[in-house]
Parts: structure tokens; sequence; C-alpha cells
């Protein structure tokens, strides 16, 4: 009778042993749940502070690159998250944007923010176009926009070509202005679909092979036919 007292209180120590540490390895798991969670959460809302602020210097037309900056940030200290994506795209807008103001105030073709703009944009293709395509259509056309005012309506055409070929991933366009102006009647401020706005742009710069020209003639069209 003893050594059956004995032997039963072995097993019930093993369980209680066994216990503790089941107990234990499951609130360490949590716990590394737990922080993997508030440090996903910390890093998405460190990355939209930082995205709020670079996108309030680019909207509000500035040209010293603090936008890009922080752009730029973004893209390298939180590269996974859904801002940097974002960053990505914006930062190929910034200096697109860059380009129209510094032209318009200054007087100065600043072809290297053109360049950045296309390295910005076509990095994002690369990155991000099998993903959300959240961006998908707006980087093509912003690539025919750029390589339009450099002249190459080759390349323009090649650009919109592509971007009613992904109609169907991205079938929207949002258009503010065709291009940076400071003038607000120049605002369009419409969503234009993706192939519609494809085909109209091609065809309004074998019409319209100026490109002021084309500006004036597509942002009429926008007007009319998109919503």
């Amino acid at each position: 009778m003893l050594q059956r007292d004995s032997y039963a209180d072995r097993v019930r120590k093993s369980l209680v042993v066994l216990l503790i540490m089941i107990f234990v390895i499951h609130l360490a798991g949590w716990n590394t749940r737990s922080q993997r969670s508030k440090s996903t959460a910390s890093q998405s809302t460190s990355s939209a502070k930082l995205l709020n602020e670079a996108n309030y210097y680019q909207g509000n037309d500035d040209t010293s690159d603090r936008a890009a900056e922080l752009y730029r940030l973004i893209i390298a200290k939180y590269p996974n998250t859904v801002e940097a994506e974002r960053a990505q795209f914006y930062l190929g807008t910034y200096y697109q944007k860059k380009f129209f103001i510094l032209d318009y105030r200054d007087h100065v073709q600043d072809w290297s923010s053109f360049n950045q703009a296309e390295d910005a944009l076509n990095t994002w293709l690369a990155k991000y176009s099998k993903g959300r395509h959240t961006y998908l259509a707006d980087s093509y056309y912003t690539l025919a926009v750029i390589a339009l005012r450099r002249g190459d309506s080759k390349t323009a055409r090649q650009m919109l070509d592509r971007m009613g070929g992904v109609a169907s991933s991205d079938p929207n366009v949002y258009i503010y202005k065709i291009v940076w102006s400071p003038r607000s009647d120049d605002e369009v401020k419409r969503t234009c679909r993706t192939s519609a706005l494809a085909f109209e742009g091609t065809a309004t710069i074998i019409s319209y092979p100026n490109f002021d020209s084309f500006v004036t003639a597509l942002r009429g069209w926008c007007l009319s036919q998109c919503r």
C-alpha cells in the first residue's frame, strides 16, 4: 500500500510539473504574440504619421525635398507596411509635381526631377504591381505624362497602352489635375475609367502633339466624361 501511495504521489507531482510547464510555454507564446502585435501596431502608427507629414509638404507645393526624404524614410524603415507602398508611389508624384512647379515658378526645367519620378514609379511597378493594384493605372498614367512632357510621344503612347492593358485590375484613375498648375480652374477632380482615359489620352496625343494643347484638351474631356 505504501509503494502504491508513493507511486501515486510521483504521478501527481509529474502531472503538476507538466501542467506548470505547459502554462509557462503558453504564457511565453502569448507574450511573444502580444509583443509582435504591439510592434506591428506601433510601426503602423509611426509610418502613418510620417506619411501624413510627407503628404502635408507635398500638398503645400513644397519643393525642398522634405516630402521625398520622409517618403524614403518610410520605405526604408517600414518596408512591409501599406504606408511604404503608398510612399513609393507618392515619391514619384512628388518629383513629377516638383518639375512643373519649378518650371512655372522659376522657369527651370529640372529634368533630374523627372528622372527620380520615373525611378520611383518604375520601382513601384516592380514591387507592387502584382499586389492590390492600388496605383497600377495611376503609375502608367503619370509615366505617360512625363514622357510626353519630355517630347517622347512614342513612350507616352506605350505607357498609355500598358495603362489600358491593366484596366481589368485597376479600373479607375482619379485625376486631380492633368499636371500641376497654380490655377484652381485647372482642377479636374474626377474619377475616370482607366480604359477610356488610356484611349482618349492616346487620341489626344495624336490630335494635339503640343504638350500644353494636350493638357487643355484632355482636361476638357475629363471634365465632360469622368464622374
